[in-house]
Parts: structure tokens; sequence; C-alpha cells
């Protein structure tokens, strides 16, 4: 889990120093990441989190709790994810594997804790997009989360017809559509006052 949360630390670096405004968009876990990436720093200026990893299901955890002990029997597993994806069209085409290791459990469960722990340090207007057909996030789990987030400026948005992984699945334009509008409403401030400040600039 630390490797992860560094890479995305260098990776926030890296944009500081070439962008002025910096907008961060995290699916499933992803999300999560971005959770404590974004309660680190006031310098996201807009975080979306789609479907985000946050809470962990009680007999997912109990797995990863345990997998120390039935690791060593079963090196590889699947994720089970079979309905994260419902248009079979797009699940085709998905470049996932669906397999699992035991220390990639735990490496999750660490993220997902952390995420949960940090949400009330969140304070970049954010937007939560949730499928009420997840089938790896209960709605009152997500719900839960979103309560948690310290944003004064936050907004959740249920969509219909998905399952967990709503950027390709069905309804996936809404999805996009949402997420522009929320980066492209935090963003323009910001861009006028970059153009304000550059030299020449009318």
């Amino acid at each position: 889990a630390r490797h992860w949360h560094a890479q995305v630390a260098m990776e926030l670096d890296a944009m500081r120093r070439s962008h002025s405004w910096i907008g961060v968009v995290g699916l499933s876990m992803g999300g999560a990441l971005a959770v404590k990436a974004a309660s680190e720093t006031s310098e996201i200026a807009a975080l979306v989190l789609l479907a985000p990893y946050i809470a962990m299901p009680e007999m997912v955890r109990r797995l990863a709790d345990t997998s120390p002990w039935w690791g060593w029997l079963l090196p590889y597993f699947s994720s089970f994810g079979s309905r994260s994806i419902r248009d079979q069209v797009a699940a085709e085409r998905a470049l996932g594997h669906g397999i699992l290791t035991p220390a990639m459990l735990r490496a999750l469960r660490d993220v997902v804790d952390t995420a949960w722990d940090a949400l009330p340090g969140v304070s970049a207007p954010t937007l939560v997009v949730q499928s009420r057909e997840d089938n790896r996030i209960a709605a009152e789990s997500a719900e839960s989360g979103f309560n948690r987030i310290g944003s004064r400026e936050k907004k959740f948005i249920w969509t219909n017809g998905a399952g967990h992984v709503i950027t390709v699945d069905f309804g996936f334009q809404r999805v996009f559509d949402l997420t522009r509008d929320w980066l492209e409403a935090h963003r323009g401030g910001a861009t006028r006052r970059t153009e304000r400040a550059r030299p020449g600039s009318r």
C-alpha cells in the first residue's frame, strides 16, 4: 500500500511543477488513493471519486486479515469481478485479469482503511458518483463514506444500470459528462486568474 501512496504523491509533485491547476479523478481503489492525497494538500482544486473503494465488505476484510494463514495454499485467486462490468461488450474489452494475490488483498485493505480515516481531512470540492447496482460497494457504505468527507462543497450522484466499473459500463457517458462538468466548473476561476496574471494577457 505504501508504494501505491508514494506513486500518487510522486505524480502529484510532477503535476505541481508543470500545472497551475490540479484536479484529481479516482476510480475504485484509485478513489481511495485520491482521498488520502487530497487530505494531505490544499493544492487539489477539485476531486471526483467514481465508485470509490473506501469501505471493504466484512467478508472480504476477514479474508484479508486471515490471508497470512491461508495465502500459501492459494497464492492466486479470482477477484470474482464478473459483475463489475455488466455490459458484456465492454467486459470483453477489459484489460483486467480478475486475479488477486493475498498480499494484494492485504494492501487493498490498508488503502481502504487509510482512506476512511482520511475522509474528514478532504477540503477540495468533491463529487462522488456511484452506481445503485455496484457489486463491490453497498449503498449504505457509499453514503456513509460521502457523509464523512470534510469538504464544505460536496455532491453525491447516483447512476443506474452499471456494476462497479462505471467508467466503461452502461451509462458511462453520463459519468464522463458529470466528471467533466465538475472539473470545468471548478477550473474556471483558477484559469481566469492565471490568464490575468500572464504577461501580455488581456
